[in-house]
């Protein structure tokens, strides 16, 4: 049987008139806190791909594409799965299998004795950034208000692009560790990935989500927790 709606407008209008509040805060962080994780690997997998072929000896145009191409192989599957997944099981659900994927794949690529095992975990782990960046354009479009929604959204993928310095860094300071050269900044991602979980399990489902599958009551429940 359907759910009633027992509320009058929707739940958009209601976003609109919201003022930037705590609640506003804390998502902006949730969803920049996981670009920012795996921005890690998207603008620094060159970084690490040059340690992985100094390692295990990898030569010729192997050594240009091997592990950008697990990476991008797994981003592109991931878009395509983890987008289809989000409108039909929800916003919250998608965020929190993505960053298990790629803090999980990362971590246990880091400990991998060769490197198409290692490209094997670094897919799993594309996987999960394939379905963060079109999630965030869409979950963040849902909640942000029409006037700041450009600029809160241009915030995050700004903070997501520190990153990049970071990781080319830390790959600079572990260059002459040998085994530990690519290892250490995999781990670091890994683990990055598995706090911003941590940090989202505390993140909502999108109101408006719930408010187009006719789950009038919990979406109504939300946005009165939040208003």
């Amino acid at each position: 049987m359907a759910e009633k709606k027992e509320y009058e407008g929707s739940v958009a209008d209601r976003l609109e008139r919201l003022p930037f509040s705590k609640f506003h805060r804390n998502f902006l962080l949730m969803l920049t806190s996981g670009e920012w994780a795996e921005s890690l690997m998207l603008l620094g997998n060159g970084a690490i791909l040059a340690l992985v072929a100094s390692y295990f000896a990898i030569g010729g145009l192997l050594s240009e594409y091997a592990l950008p191409a697990f990476f991008f192989v797994g981003e592109f599957v991931g878009s395509i799965f983890f987008g289809r997944l989000a409108d039909r099981n929800g916003r919250k659900t998608v965020f929190l299998y993505n960053q298990l994927l790629f803090g999980g794949g990362m971590l246990i690529a880091g400990f991998m004795p060769s490197w198409w095992l290692l490209g094997v975990f670094v897919f799993i782990g594309g996987i999960g950034v394939g379905g963060e960046f079109p999630l965030v354009d869409s979950y963040g479009t849902e909640v942000f208000k029409g006037k700041q929604r450009g600029k809160r959204l241009a915030m995050i993928y700004t903070l997501a692009v520190t990153a990049a310095p970071l990781i080319v860094y830390l790959a600079s300071l572990t260059g002459s560790m040998g085994y530990y050269s690519f290892r250490i900044p995999l781990w670091f991602m890994g683990v990055s990935g598995l706090v911003v979980w941590v940090i989202r399990l505390k993140l909502h489902e999108s109101p408006r989500w719930l408010e187009i599958h006719g789950r009038y009551k919990e979406a109504d429940k939300l946005m009165t927790d939040i208003e």
